[in-house]
C-alpha cells in the first residue's frame, strides 16, 4: 500500500516542529524561576505551545512508525531512536496536561504541578536530544557529527585516531576484506548495517550478506544477474530504486565490476586478492592501520604530511605493500575539492601513481601540479572543468597509462597530444565531444578508447580473461 510510505516520509518534515517548540517551552519555563506568578499571557502562550508540541510529537512518532513499517527497517540504533521518540511523545502529552492547569490566583509557595511541569520539560529536552542524535546518525551514518573534528578533540573523546597509512599485516589477504567489505562500509552499511537495516537487509557481516532482506537475496553466489545488490547499483541514477540513493556517492564502474566479478566467482569470502583482475587492483584497501611510529615508507616521504592529508578526509594509500607509490582520491567530498585543496598534494606529488579527481571543482590552475607528478600512471579527471588548452602539459608524464576525460569538453586538436604520450594505453572519452574521425585516429596505433559509458565495465572483464 503506497499510502503508508507516502505518509511515513513526512516524518522527516514533522519531526522538526516539536524540536523547535521544545526550545520555546524551555525558555518559557525559565520564567517560572522568578518566584512570581506568571502573567495570564505567559500561561496562555505556554498552554498553546504545549498542546501544539504534544500534537506534533504524536504526529512525528506515528509517521516514524509508518516509515519504519514501509522500509522494513531494523537495527539497534533504529530501535533506540524509535523508543526514545515514543517516550518523548508520551511525555509530551503528560506535559501538555500539566501546562494546561491554570495557576492559583495567589501563589502559596511550592507548587507540585509547577514542579512536575518544569521537570518534565527538561527531561523532554534530554530525551528529544538523544532521539535526534540517533536519528541523525541513522540518516548520515555513524560518526557524522565528529567526522571532521580536530584530531585532538577526537583523542579527548576517546575516538580512534586517523590512520596514517593502511597496510595489511595479514598473511593471506582476501578480496572480501580488502575490497568488498570497505566498499560496502562506505556506500551501504549506513542504511544496511548493524545500527540500521532498511528492508531488513544488513551487509556488515558475511552471514548477513548471504541472508538477504525483504526484497530477496542481495548476493546469489555465482549469479550476479540475480543478485539484488547488483541489480540495484546498476539501475539508472535517476531510478527510484537506484542504490545508493540520490544524494549519496554512487559506486564507480570499477567498484561495480569488482562486486560483479566477486559474486561471479561464488562470493567466496576466503578468495585471495591475487585472483582479482588487474583493473581493480587499485580498489584494494589495507585494512589494519599501522602505527605512525612504526610504518616508514621511504626516507624521503614525509609521514606527517600524509597524516595531515588523511585528517582532512583525503584518501592516501600505497598501491602495494612493497611500493612507495601512492593512490590518492577525494571521494568523501569531491564537490568541495578546489585548486587550493589539490595544492596540498605538492609535498607527495612525486610519489602519486593513481589520482582520482573525478567530480571535483578543479580548474586549469591544477594542471601545473599534475604535470609534476612524474610517477603518475592513472589519472581520472571525469566531470571536471579542465580545458583542452592545458591538457598538453600531461605530455610531460612519461608513465601515464590511463586517462579518464569522460564528460570533459574537448576539441579535436587534443588528438596529437594524446598520440605523443608514449605510454598511454587507455582513454575514457564518453561525453567529451570528440569527432568520430578523431576517435578512430586515436585507436589506430595503440590506444584503447572508450567512448560510451555502457562499454566501460567490459574492460575489466577483458582484463580478467588475460589473467
Amino acid at each position: 500500500m503506497e499510502l503508508i510510505p507516502f505518509i511515513g516520509r513526512f516524518h522527516l518534515v514533522v519531526l522538526h516542529l516539536p524540536i523547535g517548540l521544545m526550545v520555546a517551552l524551555v525558555l518559557l519555563e525559565l520564567t517560572s524561576f522568578s518566584g512570581r506568578r506568571p502573567s495570564p499571557e505567559i500561561w496562555r502562550y505556554r498552554r498553546a505551545a504545549a498542546i501544539v508540541f504534544a500534537l506534533t510529537a504524536l504526529i512525528a512518532a506515528c509517521t516514524g512508525l509508518l516509515l519504519r513499517a514501509a522500509d522494513g527497517g531494523s537495527g539497534e540504533w533504529l530501535d533506540r531512536h524509535m523508543w526514545l521518540g515514543l517516550l518523548a511523545a508520551g511525555l509530551s502529552v503528560v506535559y501538555a496536561v500539566f501546562a494546561s492547569l491554570r495557576p492559583p490566583e495567589r501563589p502559596t509557595g511550592f507548587s507540585f504541578a509547577g514542579f512536575v511541569r518544569t521537570g518534565l520539560v527538561f527531561v523532554l529536552a534530554g530525551v528529544i536530544s538523544a532521539a535526534g542524535h540517533f536519528g541523525g546518525e541513522l540518516t548520515h551514518g555513524r560518526g557524522f557529527l565528529t567526522q571532521y573534528a580536530p584530531q585532538s578533540l577526537k583523542t579527548w573523546l576517546g575516538m580512534e585516531p586517523s590512520a596514517v597509512l593502511q597496510v595489511s599485516t595479514k598473511t593471506a589477504p582476501t578480496v572480501y576484506e580488502q575490497i568488498v567489505r570497505p566498499m560496502l562500509q562506505t556506500h551501504c552499511t549506513g542504511c544496511h548495517g548493524q545500527d540500521k537495516r532498511k528492508g531488513n537487509l544488513a551487509l556488515h557481516t558475511p552471514e548477513m550478506i548471504l541472508t538477504g532482506g525483504k526484497g530477496g537475496l542481495a548476493v546469489v553466489p555465482g549469479v550476479p544477474a540475480e543478485s539484488r545488490l547488483i541489480q540495484r547499483i546498476t539501475l539508472p541514477p535517476d531510478h527510484e530504486e537506484h542504490m545508493p540513493p540520490r544524494g549519496k556517492t554512487p559506486l564507480s564502474h570499477e567498484q561495480i565490476e569488482a562486486l560483479r566479478w566477486w559474486i561471479a566467482q561464488g562470493a567466496d569470502f576466503e578468495c585471495g586478492i591475487e585472483a582479482i583482475p588487474t583493473g581493480v587492483q587499485k580498489l584494494i584497501v589495507r585494512d589494519e592501520p599501522a602505527k605512525r611510529h612504526s610504518s616508514p615508507i621511504s626516507d624521503t616521504l614525509d609521514l606527517a604530511v600524509i597524516a595531515a592529508l588523511q585528517d582532512q578526509q583525503i584518501t592516501v594509500q600505497r598501491i602495494s605493500q612493497k611500493s612507495d607509490l601512492l593512490w590518492v582520491e577525494f571521494s568523501s567530498y569531491p564537490d568541495k575539492v578546489t585548486d587550493d585543496v589539490v595544492q596540498k598534494l605538492h609535498p607527495i606529488a612525486p610519489f602519486i601513481a593513481w589520482l582520482d579527481l573525478s567530480d571535483t571543482a578543479i580548474t586549469d590552475v591544477s594542471m601545473s601540479l599534475l604535470s609534476q607528478m612524474s610517477a603518475l600512471e592513472d589519472l581520472n579527471l571525469r566531470r571536471t572543468r579542465i580545458s583542452t588548452d592545458v591538457l598538453g602539459k600531461l605530455a610531460a608524464l612519461d608513465h601515464l597509462k590511463r586517462l579518464n576525460l569522460s564528460e570533459v569538453k574537448l576539441n579535436d586538436e587534443i588528438v596529437e597530444t594524446f598520440l605523443s604520450m608514449a605510454q598511454l594505453k587507455r582513454l575514457y572519452l564518453w561525453g567529451s565531444g570528440l569527432s568520430p574521425q578523431s576517435v578512430e585516429k586515436l585507436r589506430a596505433p595503440r590506444i584503447h578508447v572508450v567512448t560510451n559509458e555502457a562499454a566501460a565495465p567490459q574492460i575489466l572483464l577483458e582484463e580478467t580473461e588475460k589473467q
